[in-house]
């Protein structure tokens, strides 16, 4: 695991690692099924990991001062992961969202919420802020996502738990052959 104790502790790493498995399973079923059951499970856990990070002290004063809360949070993450369905997915050892790798190293979304936030004035309407948000998000995901497929290769969204314990094995034992 990288080192960002001064961001986010293990724990929370972890944590935000497996929810965003939790969101990808979600997400399938949206994307198969497209009912407002799982939209509506795809959300809830998405809150999920963003509440990982307000929760801490030092991430939620980096939202606070950027004038982002946690709907906010929950738009920008959405954005990412939307602009670029069907597979808004990349390879890091596991299949992660994009949107997720933010969240996970959060020098960047530090970045990122400086950079909207310069964008954003006190008189700037609620609309003119998604707009702004989707607009810096959307050009952040697709950066991302060429990055990782450049470098790692494609990858799918985690369909079921059952589906991630098969993936795990297959870098386990291709990592062991390697050895």
């Amino acid at each position: 695991m990288p080192n960002y104790e001064a961001f986010i502790t293990e724990s929370e790493y972890h944590k935000i690692a497996a929810t965003d498995k939790h969101i990808q399973i979600a997400l399938y079923k949206w994307i198969k099924k497209s009912n407002n059951k799982n939209w509506g499970n795809y959300l809830s856990n998405v809150y999920i990991l963003i509440n990982i990070l307000w929760n801490n002290q030092y991430c939620n004063s980096v939202f606070k001062l950027n004038h982002f809360n946690i709907d906010d949070l929950a738009y920008l993450f959405n954005c990412m992961v939307l602009h670029l369905l069907p597979n808004p997915v990349i390879k890091v050892g596991l299949p992660m969202l994009v949107a997720t790798l933010p969240y996970m190293e959060f020098d960047r979304m530090e970045m990122m919420l400086n950079n909207i936030d310069e964008k954003i004035t006190k008189t700037t309407t609620s609309e003119e802020k998604n707009s702004a948000i989707k607009e810096h998000c959307e050009y952040i995901a697709r950066i991302i996502y060429k990055t990782h497929l450049e470098n790692a290769g494609p990858t799918k969204l985690v369909k079921s738990k059952g589906s991630l314990i098969l993936r795990l094995l297959k870098i386990l034992i291709s990592a062991k052959s390697v050895v």
